[in-house]
């Protein structure tokens, strides 16, 4: 099976700076970016998550993400480890 292109770092900052600069919900959106990117999601696991799923009540990052099978596209769960850079 072929392995789908990536962005490169270059690509992933513009892509980020024009998400900041001209998206009505630039936080949300660059969480999505980012979760696609840096965790390997489908579009989408990312469309099925709630806000709950990916932060905590101090609304910090968590450190992982358990999906449920109704979630995943091969109907199983996952457990996504969300990488330092994403933390805040």
């Amino acid at each position: 099976m072929v392995q789908a292109k990536t962005l490169t770092k270059a690509e992933l900052k513009r892509l980020s700076d024009v998400t900041r600069s001209c998206s009505r919900y630039a936080e949300r959106d660059l969480m999505m970016l980012q979760l696609t990117h840096y965790c390997g999601m489908r579009v989408g696991e990312v469309a099925a998550l709630r806000i709950e799923d990916v932060v905590d009540e101090n609304y910090k990052v968590r450190t992982e993400i358990i999906l449920a099978v109704s979630m995943t596209k091969s109907k199983r769960a996952r457990r996504i480890f969300v990488p330092r850079q994403m933390h805040r």
